[in-house]
């Protein structure tokens, strides 16, 4: 066979390889379809090659649509090109694999996958052609690329590039951690979960005795092993994990965690358990850690300090990001929020509504993203189609080619997809986000849960949620509406400290869809109102269009939060340190954190953090700091002793006094009706104890009283406590997990409020108590004895009770005419005085002894 060897007719021993991206691009042997670079390709791609290309972490800041893959696919092959070293592109899933594969071949560059059970491609390891891969590849305790202290051999690219870093993190966090489920495919219950259960159930039943028994009913709740009962238990804990290395839940993160159990962090829920490090040990992972170039691929809308704190990557990249400050936003989104424009509006009653527009708008995608399956009954009941996690692209396929024959007439319904998938153009045109976004993670729930109030979560759920809304905007001249329904939801948009948390972009936004609502609030505040405003965005009104690209015209681009990166830098300082064995510098950053704290669930977070450092070698001292975060935040881990119940001060404000400033601290009358109704959500029979607990307790604020939870720093007292005026107090037992069939109460509860009764004799000398029960049934047991007369809040009250004090606020005119006198004459009206309040009660009956 004859073959030109055009090395000897160009006079070279080797032929030279591109190094220019732009160049390799033009060289490209690319589909006859394809144009030239974008603009925003172009500039960061000469940025990289100019300024960048000997940085070893770089990140790529982008709009969606900008062709961030090829900018990526470009920046691979010039290190490849030049290294003569292989380099992988790592994807979140096979889905994007293939997505990048296809989209490479379209450009002309190489490209190889893996193929099933089989090694690495050839082309790969010759660094001829770019390897597309999963994250989950790389990243598990048995990586064909080798691990740290591993025998396997340990395979290094040139360079690495994550595609959608923040979703990849997510994955990487999931391949650090154990997840056991209660029940193995046969149903048969889980050993593994049973031995830990056994381990940790009296130390959870101290931290909550109800949420406690939930997890044993299996109800959706949690409770995190406090780590001074992780650490005493830590060896018991490592053998039976040794002893199951190859079960399921384990096998493909054995590996990376059997040296550092002693630093994680153990959640447990009735459904699973949930076992992860507080810091990810990147450097078991060689093929990323000693990578000599991190590339990694970021959305505008993402903040970016995450991957400082858990990836270990320079902080410089994140300061200095290759982004195109020229384009400072990608397509055009209409956030409105009815509830702002009509606070009567529930969620059914918009869900109802959205539902009818799909109805009759056949020719585009209406689809709702919904935080878990159980928020998709309503939708479902309307004739919504409900995606699965395994088949969310084929129904994203059936409703493009039912809007290609007009006849897309039902809302689809996705569950918890905020990131990973595309709605572009037609597809969906009008996205609601109900409710807020939950996580999968029990981890990432319980730290939600116990720094509700922190900088740092507040940042990571305003991330989530614009991810949902990037969804349905897939490109510059992209565009859609985006309705917020949900007051939980919609209560975090209106709060201005919280929407400081979402980008300049999202920020604008929303300032769009404000000045929308007060127009429509002017003209009527109805539902038509807000349905005739979304025509004119579907109908491409010029003057709306105008105006949005006008309105925003005027951002200023990309900022960073140098507070925020800074904490994620001594966050990482802090517990590398102390992996390493050096305590005093280790102590060192964590109080440097505590000062630094702006909330008291940081704080107390921090100081936490601090106790679990110092148990191991002073464990008398890490209990005193323990004390200290619980006193600050008593969402974490109660101490064992040490604990006392401070006797509040009867003598203070009156009601009136009380919910004026708590009226006068929300910033309007949308924001107070918002904030009055998420508490009152929290407040149903069925929901998780300690979630319903705390909404009594924010209740009886509502109502202008001291309110407590003494059981969260008492033993034996009990989970709500109200004071109601003139030494009189409501000793409360809240058992709203008791099934509403339940027709008495029984020993146990009534024994329970026995000894809270007790509790506040001790406690409150020559004060009134009225023990009071919430609970389906006021019928005593026949075995169930109280020493007092006693009292229920049943559903129906409780219904009753939530509604006056709905109507109440609703009924306060604005702040400016508000006065103690008009919040008197209020709560006398909507029977919420003292003297009325009785009317919510219904007297405990014993069981006739005929």
């Amino acid at each position: 066979m004859f073959i030109v060897d055009y090395k000897k007719l160009l006079g070279k021993k080797e032929l030279t390889l591109e190094t220019d991206p732009i160049k390799i691009f033009e060289n490209l042997d690319k589909e006859s379809s394809i144009g030239g670079l974008r603009p925003s390709q172009e500039h960061v791609l000469k940025r990289w090659y100019e300024d960048y290309k000997n940085k070893r972490d770089v990140i790529v800041k982008l709009p969606t649509g900008q062709g961030k893959t090829l900018i990526g696919l470009l920046m691979l092959q010039s290190v490849l090109n030049e290294t003569k070293e292989p380099v992988v592109y790592l994807c979140p899933n096979t889905y994007l694999v293939a997505q990048t594969v296809a989209h490479a071949k379209i450009f002309g560059i190489k490209t190889v996958e893996f193929e099933e059970n089989s090694p690495f491609p050839i082309d790969f390891l010759n660094a001829e052609a770019i390897l597309v891969t999963t994250c989950k590849k790389v990243f598990n305790g048995k990586s064909v690329f080798g691990l740290r202290d591993s025998l396997h051999e340990e395979i290094i690219p040139g360079a690495i590039l994550m595609d959608d870093a923040h979703k990849c993190l997510d994955i990487i966090r999931e391949s650090f951690s154990f997840i056991i489920d209660k029940y193995q495919k046969d149903k048969s219950i889980n050993p593994i979960y049973k031995q830990l259960w056994d381990i940790f159930k009296s130390t959870l039943n101290y931290q909550g005795h109800g949420t406690c028994i939930d997890i044993e009913n299996e109800e959706n709740c949690f409770l995190a092993v406090p780590f001074w009962k992780w650490q005493d238990n830590i060896s018991d804990i490592i053998n039976i994990f040794a002893n199951n290395k190859d079960n399921e839940n384990i096998k493909f993160s054995w590996n990376l965690l059997k040296n550092e159990l002693k630093n994680c962090n153990c959640v447990i829920s009735g459904k699973k358990i949930e076992i992860a490090p507080r810091l990810i040990s990147i450097s078991q992972i060689p093929s990323f850690d000693k990578a000599p170039k991190r590339f990694f691929m970021s959305a505008t809308l993402t903040e970016d300090s995450f991957l400082v704190r858990d990836l270990g990557i320079n902080p410089e990249s994140v300061r200095q990001p290759l982004r195109y400050d020229i384009l400072k936003y990608s397509g055009e989104r209409l956030i409105l929020f009815p509830t702002n424009v009509n606070t009567g509006l529930t969620r059914l009653n918009l869900i109802k509504w959205i539902t009818s527009i799909s109805n009759r708008n056949k020719n585009f995608g209406v689809v709702s993203i919904v935080p878990s399956y159980y928020k998709t009954n309503e939708w479902k009941s309307l004739g919504a189609n409900i995606a699965t996690s395994t088949d969310v692209i084929q129904n994203i396929n059936f409703l493009n080619g039912k809007i290609k024959i007009k006849s897309a007439d039902n809302v689809l319904v996705l569950v918890n997809a905020y990131d990973g998938i595309d709605l572009p153009d037609d597809i969906c045109r009008i996205l609601v986000l109900d409710s807020f976004p939950d996580y999968t993670s029990l981890m990432a729930k319980y730290i939600q849960k116990v720094r509700g109030d922190s900088k740092i979560v507040n940042r990571q759920i305003a991330q989530r949620i614009e991810q949902g809304m990037g969804r349905a905007i897939r490109g510059i001249s992209d565009w859609c509406i985006v309705i917020v329904i949900g007051n939980d939801l919609t209560n975090f948009f209106s709060e201005t400290k919280k929407k400081q948390y979402l980008s300049e972009e999202a920020q604008k936004q929303i300032e769009i869809g404000d000045t929308l609502t007060s127009a429509m609030i002017e003209e009527g505040a109805t539902l038509s109102k807000i349905e005739e405003t979304i025509q004119q965005s579907i109908d491409r009104d010029a003057g709306w269009k105008e105006y949005y690209k006008l309105e925003m015209s005027k951002l200023k681009g990309f900022t960073l939060d140098e507070d925020y990166l800074n904490n994620s830098i001594l966050e990482r300082e802090a517990e590398v340190n102390y992996m390493n064995g050096q305590l005093i510098k280790t102590i060192s950053t964590i109080d440097d954190l505590i000062s630094k704290s702006e909330s008291h669930d940081d704080r107390g977070w921090y100081l936490q953090l601090k106790s679990t450092y110092l148990y191991a070698t002073d464990p008398t001292n890490s209990m005193d700091v323990q004390i200290k975060a619980y006193e600050v935040n008593s969402r974490l881990s109660k101490p064992e002793a040490g604990l006392r119940y401070s006797k509040h001060d009867a003598k203070g404000k009156n009601r009136a006094e009380v919910i004026s400033e708590y009226i006068r601290s929300k910033e309007s009358r949308s924001s107070l009706i918002l904030a009055v109704e998420q508490i009152l959500d929290k407040v149903n029979f069925g929901v998780d104890s300690d979630r319903f607990e705390e909404g009594i307790k924010e209740t009886g604020e509502l109502l202008g009283l001291i309110s407590e939870r003494p059981e969260k720093v008492s033993d034996d007292g009990p989970d709500n406590l109200w004071f109601i005026g003139n030494k009189s107090y409501w000793v409360i037992e809240c058992k709203n997990q008791v099934k509403l069939s339940r027709d008495d109460i029984s020993k146990d509860e009534s024994g329970q409020m026995q000894n809270s009764i007790s509790w506040f004799k001790n406690t409150y000398e020559n004060s009134m108590v009225k023990p009071v029960f919430i609970h389906p049934s006021n019928m005593l047991s026949s075995v169930a004895h109280l020493s007092d007369a006693a009292w229920v809040i049943k559903e129906e009250q409780l219904n009753l009770l939530k509604n006056s004090i709905s109507s109440f606020y609703k009924s306060l005119p604005d702040k400016r005419s508000l006065s103690e006198k008009i919040i008197l004459d209020k709560l006398i009206e909507f029977n919420l005085d003292t003297s009325h309040l009785e009317k919510y009660l219904v007297r405990v009956q014993e069981h006739s002894k005929g």
